[in-house]
């Protein structure tokens, strides 16, 4: 068993030398913009590592890193921050109202609208959120299915990924079954 996981350790290390050797060789000379999205770790050794292998890289190459953490943006020693706002309250309803009401048709459903305007109060001006339950609401025109979003205990937490969560509960089952494997 322990040679095993040793030649296992070998071809896992073989593998990752090898795709360093292969990002070196396409980014050699060239200028790119790397996007690093939703980035959570803290740990410094690994960003310098990253930024090693990303060195042959021609003048004006950039790395744009996303965060939700400040630690994550101190560790990486990010030359510059920006702090994404939430959005304000006009635009976080124009959002949602685009995708979950198709062009406009919300003056045919007013009881939608302003249980609409209660779930977006509840997604304090978070994009992703309001995306999503906007998107998942599309084609639900039941006042009943609306109001279970908004009742929904999962606002009690404020956080993006229990609303994620709440999107994957009313997918398919077969949409499910990719979202888990």
């Amino acid at each position: 068993f322990e040679m095993e996981a040793e030649k296992n350790r070998v071809t896992e290390k073989l593998e990752m030398e090898q795709l360093q050797i292969l990002v070196r060789e396409k980014l050699s000379g060239k200028r790119y913009l790397l996007v690093v999205d939703d980035v959570w770790s803290e740990n410094r050794d690994i960003w310098i590592q990253l930024s090693e292998l990303l060195q042959g890289g021609r003048w004006g190459s950039k790395i744009a890193v996303t965060t939700r953490s400040q630690k994550v943006a101190f560790a990486l020693d990010a030359e510059y921050t920006y702090m994404l706002q939430a959005l304000p309250d006009d635009a976080s309803w124009n959002l949602f109202k685009q995708l979950a009401f198709r062009k406009g048709p919300e003056d045919k459903h007013p009881s939608l609208v302003q249980i609409g305007k209660n779930i977006v109060k509840k997604c304090h001006g978070v994009p992703l959120a309001i995306r999503t339950l906007g998107s998942m609401l599309r084609c639900k025109r039941e006042e009943n299915e609306w109001l279970s979003i908004q009742e929904n205990e999962i606002w009690e937490l404020h956080d993006v990924m229990n609303i994620l969560k709440l999107s994957y509960d009313h997918l398919p089952s077969n949409l499910k079954q990719c979202f888990t494997y």
